[in-house]
């Protein structure tokens, strides 16, 4: 169906889902024109609706649509990036740190967000999930839909202590 979502997950050797608490992520990618993505963490294979959008955690959104207001390095629906200053139809690098509820998102060594996660966050009901997991969650790539490409080339993942 062409309004659903897919994910890839991060999981072990066990064929299990593999939850990070505090990591270091790295993604390199690039984009087809007005394409849309996006790496979800904290989260697990939960969805909260039909169009299968993921019920927990948060996304670090890969999007280049000119009509997208929340542009690549977004953590959607928290802290919007209306101008990453890049072009991701290139060759792009994603940096993210997570460490206890701190959210550093870095695109080509530039800083675009340094978010904390306020304690007792309220979020809207079709975000309640939007949340840090104290004890953990996937990591997961977004298939947004049947007309968004996005190229994977190199991802790296390292837990911090």
């Amino acid at each position: 169906m062409p309004n659903q979502r897919s994910h890839l997950f991060f999981v072990g050797q066990s064929g299990d889902l593999v939850k990070f608490t505090n990591f270091e992520l790295v993604v390199v990618f690039r984009g087809e024109p007005c394409s849309n993505s996006g790496v979800f963490f904290h989260t697990d294979m939960s969805t909260r609706d039909g169009k299968l959008h993921l019920a927990k955690g948060y996304e670090v959104n890969m999007n280049n649509c000119p009509t997208e207001k929340q542009k690549t390095g977004s953590l959607y629906s928290v802290v919007p990036v209306s101008d990453s200053g890049i072009d991701d139809t290139n060759w792009t690098t994603l940096h993210l740190t997570v460490r206890e509820k701190r959210i550093v998102v870095k695109l080509n060594g530039g800083q675009i967000i340094d978010y904390t996660e306020p304690d007792e966050v309220q979020r809207p009901p079709k975000r309640s999930g939007r949340r840090i997991d104290p004890s953990g969650g996937a990591i997961a790539i977004q298939a947004h839909d049947p007309d968004s490409v996005y190229f994977f080339k190199e991802i790296r993942i390292r837990e911090l202590p």
